[in-house]
């Protein structure tokens, strides 16, 4: 069947159930299994003798049902893109596809790790490479771009979509967001160097050296800016469009697609009096100024690496999850706004005095409950925890995944009414390895 990738044997058949859980279980969720990836174990992809697997990233196929998993695979010294999908939620799955043409291009980078989006006939993933560049601090990165339009079994050749790349030095193009917008829209954001880049010049023009430059807490901001294609990544608008400045440089950027068909945007904001808090805006309006969900006022010297999670129901609010390091009450929190924008009062999921930086992910289910997935343990100790909250934004259940110790960056995503997958990163036993879990709510 055209679309469909062969499914493998035996092998890679049953998921293996982790088993119904009792104690730590909320209410809500009355089953989690583990699903077995074997293909990520590094030995066989592609052929390739790969020893990590990570930053993966997943996606419902709306024509087929499939659920679809990309993945980065590599050594240490080269890592590369790849994709499988599964037709039955997981208990078996499609024999990896290679998806950058190039060697090597793409790095692991946790919040730049690849977006899947899924759209109508086209599987859409978008990824940062590295470019070295001698005397940076930080490495370059291009926005790279492929697509499939017969289910993942063939790529286009990758393309870069910044649209700053002549006659420059390389910049840094990462932390992104991508999501389709209904029809035939496809939009990635993320944050950019060239203003940034800019600024150094500037002040190195005017003489004022780099241990100067580390007094102005905003020197290192980045700006968000965006491409957009209109025939589902077939052809990309020539110019990028600037969405917001001001920004942590390397905290990720959420997406989600309202019901309108409008897609909206959640990062981590500089604000001007010092606080690296969450803030949202439409996309491709760019309509007014952003909204701070939260006065965290979390001050920071420097970028924590966590981004929000954000989705948008079916009457146009707004959900975030995120995490905040903030003296006094660090922790995992959410907030949902009205039909006017307007965040109100954020639930605290997990707060303490002093916490590891943790990150956050957020699925809804149709009844007007929410779904935050992060990796806080009560102890400290990284963990996939999978919060249920209530219809009136105030109440928790919590649940603990069973196997889920040394998790990294959990990512949540509905398959139906009912059941939610999770995958994260293990980071243990000295090897990174990609990982999921299926859970089943209560209706």
């Amino acid at each position: 069947m055209r679309g469909r990738l062969a499914a493998r044997g035996s092998r890679l058949a049953a998921a293996v159930i982790a088993g119904l859980l009792v104690a730590g279980c909320g209410d809500d969720v009355i089953g989690v299994v583990m699903v077995e990836l074997p293909f990520v174990d590094g030995r066989d992809a592609a052929g390739l003798d790969l020893a990590d697997s990570t930053d993966p990233a997943l996606a419902v196929d709306p024509e087929t049902g499939d659920l679809v998993l990309a993945w980065v695979a590599g050594d240490g010294g080269r890592w590369d893109l790849f994709l499988s999908r599964s037709a039955d939620a997981g208990r078996s799955w499609s024999d990896p596809v290679r998806v950058n043409d190039v060697d090597g291009d793409i790095r692991p980078h946790g919040e730049g790790g690849p977006r899947l989006v899924a759209a109508p006939g086209v599987l859409a993933l978008f990824w940062s490479n590295r470019i070295v560049v001698e005397g940076r601090r930080f490495d370059a990165s291009d926005m790279r771009f492929a697509r499939s339009t017969d289910g993942g079994v063939t790529w286009t050749p990758a393309i870069s979509l910044q649209d700053d790349t002549v006659g420059v030095e390389p910049r840094g193009h990462t932390f992104h967001g991508a999501a389709w917008g209904g029809e035939s829209d496809l939009v990635v954001a993320w944050i950019d160097g060239r203003e940034r880049d800019a600024r150094q010049a500037a002040r190195a023009e005017a003489g004022v050296d780099g241990e100067h430059a580390e007094h102005d807490p905003h020197a290192g901001d980045g700006t968000i800016y965006f491409a957009r294609s209109t025939d589902l990544g077939a052809t990309w608008e020539a110019e990028n469009h600037r969405l917001a400045p001001g920004t942590c440089p390397c905290c990720r950027i959420g997406m989600a697609r309202g019901p309108d068909g409008e897609l909206h945007a959640a990062w981590r904001k500089h604000f001007p009096d010092g606080s690296r808090d969450i803030a949202t805006l439409p996309v491709t309006t760019g309509a007014g100024e952003p909204v701070r969900v939260a006065h965290d006022r979390w001050g920071y010297p420097g970028c924590p690496h966590t981004g929000p999670g954000i989705a948008v129901d079916g009457e146009g609010r707004t959900h975030v999850a995120w995490f905040t390091g903030r003296e006094g009450g660090a922790g995992i929190y959410y907030a949902r706004a009205d039909g006017n924008g307007a965040f109100g009062e954020p639930l605290a999921l997990l707060s303490r005095e002093t916490y590891p930086v943790s990150h956050a992910d957020i699925a809804l289910l149709p009844d007007g409950r929410a779904v935050v997935a992060h990796n806080a343990g009560e102890d400290g100790a990284p963990v996939v925890v999978v919060e249920t909250v209530g219809a009136d934004g105030r109440t928790a259940a919590r649940t603990v995944v069973p196997g889920s110790g040394g998790a990294d960056r959990p990512q949540l995503l509905a398959l139906d009414d009912r059941t939610l997958a999770v995958v994260w990163t293990d980071e243990t036993e000295g090897f990174s390895r990609v990982r999921m879990s299926r859970l089943e709510w209560r209706k």
